[in-house]
């Protein structure tokens, strides 16, 4: 099983080890919602949980994050990850995390340097 499993049809992104759960929603802007398939979590490119990152990666406190992702199968999207919704609601094919984006960011930077898995399922 993935290390994170993100439900497109349940708008949730669950990490099953920990026994957490984020609402979370991808699309429907540009080329829509993230292509159903497995993933290479980047843990090692995350980036600061800081102000200084623009307002579509913002959650309320006006803090964000990004934290890059790649499929391990071919297609054209590219530049995708994870990180708060902030700004107009949605994404352009990114997993927006619409609640406790600083928890999520605090277990993402707790883990061991290297990859996590992703599966991205309906």
């Amino acid at each position: 099983m993935a290390d994170l499993v993100y439900y497109i049809n349940k708008e949730s992104l669950e990490w099953p080890s920990k026994n957490k759960t984020w609402k979370a929603v991808t699309g429907p802007w540009k080329k829509g919602s993230l292509p159903k398939g497995s993933y290479t979590v980047k843990r090692n490119h995350i980036t600061q949980y800081t102000s200084a990152i623009g307002a579509s990666f913002q959650d309320e406190t006006g803090q964000g994050f990004f934290l890059p992702i790649e499929p391990d199968f071919n297609t054209i999207r590219s530049g995708l990850g994870i990180h708060p919704d902030g700004g107009v609601a949605g994404t352009e094919g990114c997993i927006g995390l619409k609640e406790r984006a600083a928890e999520f960011y605090r277990e993402i930077a707790g883990t061991a340097f290297g990859t996590l898995s992703l599966e991205v399922q309906d």
